[in-house]
């Protein structure tokens, strides 16, 4: 009789710790975003990328977002931005950079303030979440990207190839939720970011007119609360500028919170670095058709003698491949100067004819499958066209 007690207890435990594991895959299995629509926006997936869509003034778009993200807007608010600055022994605490937000948020502008306010009631989050969550950054400096540009004799066919890699700590959950974001706002040039739920500004986009930019943080050289955080500066370029000219005339015109690289290229084969400070711009050109960016300044005016072995992997391999770079070998050298643990988004954008290439979801991500975007998936109106009925 034990033994048949024995027998059956054995088979009921195996049989529960089988059930576990069976909801532990379907867990894992299940998507961290659904296809939805909310009046003209929309949430789709091409090939488990999700794509958001958004139309119309700052306000509607925020609703719309706040709609069609809300669940991953409070799990990002709870299990990240939570977890990183409410951790044991972090300086500054949470209340110390909310603070700090929040003395920011009068230098931000009106139409992003009521983007975040609607963001926030859509998504049910509180406004003070959402504003720290576009704030953060620019107190407590955390991303670590490289690009690099490519085009003429560098390359296959001449085209322009802008290469990226967004690093930040993923705390488990931030490389599960990358969106690439499609705004079509009222005014101003359609445009593609590739961000997070609940941010306003831009870390990697492009826009209707083939511009393109990414931004990598820099130490060092103060801060500034009497300006807008830099992503949404680096979203006005998106929707306000065409061309490297125009946007480089935006940024010498704007206030900087924090030290920065801009990567910036166009669909007409221009290219630049934009080297930020809260008092200064450096700029730095290609040379041979080739142009790269990390963490540190290199212009003549802000040099830092901080060496890069991202930077130097770069450079060895765009010259190893100089006259033969492709979106392949673009991807490759991606995957090169990936960082295993901190890689959340690696893409490689095409101005000229608005295509993307892009992977996320894993670590790193440029280990993973680009997927590719094309001008379809956008739905842009044609350039030029500058406001929307």
């Amino acid at each position: 009789m034990q033994n048949v007690i024995h027998r059956i207890s054995h088979t009921f435990l195996t049989s529960m710790i089988l059930a576990c594991l069976l909801a532990t895959a379907a867990l894992a299995q299940q998507p961290y975003f659904t296809p939805a629509a909310y009046h003209k926006a929309s949430l789709s997936l091409v090939s488990d990328i999700p794509i958001v869509h958004l139309y119309g003034t700052p306000a509607e778009m925020g609703e719309q977002h706040g709609q069609l993200l809300a669940s991953q807007i409070q799990t990002l608010t709870t299990d990240y931005i939570d977890k990183w600055l409410e951790a044991p022994g972090q300086l500054p605490t949470k209340q110390v950079i909310l603070q700090l937000a929040i003395d920011m948020e009068s230098a931000i502008p009106q139409v992003f303030r009521e983007e975040m306010h609607a963001i926030s009631r859509a998504a049910n989050v509180s406004y003070d979440d959402i504003l720290l969550m576009n704030t953060v950054f620019d107190i407590k400096k955390s991303v670590q990207c490289s690009t690099m540009v490519a085009y003429g004799s560098a390359t296959h066919n001449g085209q322009l190839l802008f290469a990226r890699n967004l690093e930040f700590a993923p705390l488990d959950v931030a490389h599960h939720y990358g969106v690439v974001f499609v705004y079509h706002p009222k005014q101003g040039h359609e445009f593609v970011s590739v961000g997070y739920p609940g941010l306003v500004g831009v870390l990697s986009g492009m826009n209707d007119a083939g511009l393109a930019e990414a931004i990598m943080e820099v130490q060092g050289y103060g801060a500034s609360i009497k300006a807008a955080p830099y992503a949404m500066v680096f979203r006005q370029v998106l929707q306000e500028c065409a061309t490297t000219s125009e946007a480089i005339t935006l940024l010498q015109q704007a206030s900087h919170s924090t030290a920065n690289n801009l990567m910036l290229a166009d669909a007409y084969g221009n290219a630049r670095v934009a080297e930020l400070t809260p008092i200064t711009i450096g700029l730095r050109r290609p040379d041979h058709h080739l142009l790269f960016a990390t963490n540190h300044f290199r212009s003549p005016a802000l040099w830092q003698n901080n060496d890069c072995s991202r930077y130097r992997t770069m450079q060895s391999f765009a010259l190893s491949h100089y006259g033969r770079l492709d979106v392949p070998a673009m991807q490759r050298l991606l995957l090169q100067v990936a960082r295993l643990d901190r890689t959340l988004q690696s893409m490689v954008f095409i101005p000229q004819t608005r295509e993307l290439y892009i992977a996320m979801g894993m670590l790193p991500a440029a280990a993973g499958r680009f997927v590719h975007l094309a001008p379809s998936h956008w739905r842009f109106k044609l350039p030029g066209h500058t406001e929307k009925q």
